[in-house]
């Protein structure tokens, strides 16, 4: 080996009765940054395991991008940002997801792994208040607080698949403040992939009005917290 004129390297391949110049610098093939994705629950927004049949949000991602699982087309929905759905049959044990921009470019790829669920209510805009319709449909809030023993809707996902009848197949517990909530309903919203409704009759007990906490197991896994407000 001889170093050369303009740092050029020259290799004597004895082998093959050949000399070789290696010129450093030369720039080879240029590549676009293949970045990792950022996979949320669209619940939540906390990003971690996921589901078979969670609705995940992609902040960020082009409008006109695609989506792919495990290399199978997610369906995407579009909006303030883009969600896209995990589906009901996804058996392995770690996801694959990739996008990619309309000409085929990949965009971003990420793994992440599969569990039997990953439940979270969707929120207000505050981040904490469950989006809860009280009885008589209008919004749970502050003012609004609905009355003890009466039913209140919730709106979650990452409950896991659901069997053929439309319910959960995994067990799915409600507590507030600490007490069990009879659930009542626990299956798709209507219009809304991936996203299911619960009905559920808030506890009576002795405790003060106001903010309650309210949290949702599914396979033994816990929600993050969210609360709601009673009279």
């Amino acid at each position: 080996m001889l170093a050369g004129p303009g740092d050029t390297i020259w290799i004597a391949d004895a082998e093959n009765h050949r000399i070789r110049m290696l010129t450093p610098g030369a720039q080879g093939p240029q590549f676009g940054e293949l970045k990792t994705l950022s996979v949320l629950n669209a619940a939540s927004l906390v990003s971690g395991p996921i589901a078979p049949g969670e609705l995940l949000a992609l902040p960020n991602l082009p409008v006109d991008a695609t989506a792919t699982i495990n290399g199978t087309p997610a369906d995407v929905l579009r909006g303030a940002s883009s969600w896209i759905v995990v589906p009901q049959n996804l058996e392995s044990t770690d996801a694959v997801i990739e996008t990619k921009s309309p000409d085929g470019a990949m965009l971003g790829r990420v793994t992440l792994p599969v569990v039997a669920a990953a439940p979270a209510i969707f929120t207000q805009a505050d981040g904490t208040s469950a989006a809860a319709l009280n009885s008589d449909g209008s919004p749970n809030g502050p003012a609004n607080g609905e009355i003890r023993t009466n039913v209140i809707t919730f709106y979650a996902t990452g409950l896991g698949k659901l069997d053929e009848t439309q319910k959960t197949a995994v067990p799915v517990r409600l507590t507030m403040n600490g007490l069990e909530a009879e659930i009542l309903f626990c299956g798709p919203a209507p219009g809304a992939p991936a996203i299911l409704q619960i009905n559920a009759r808030i506890p009576n007990g002795f405790y003060p009005a106001g903010s309650i906490p309210v949290l949702l197991t599914a396979a033994e896994v816990a929600s993050p917290t969210v609360t709601i407000f009673v009279r």
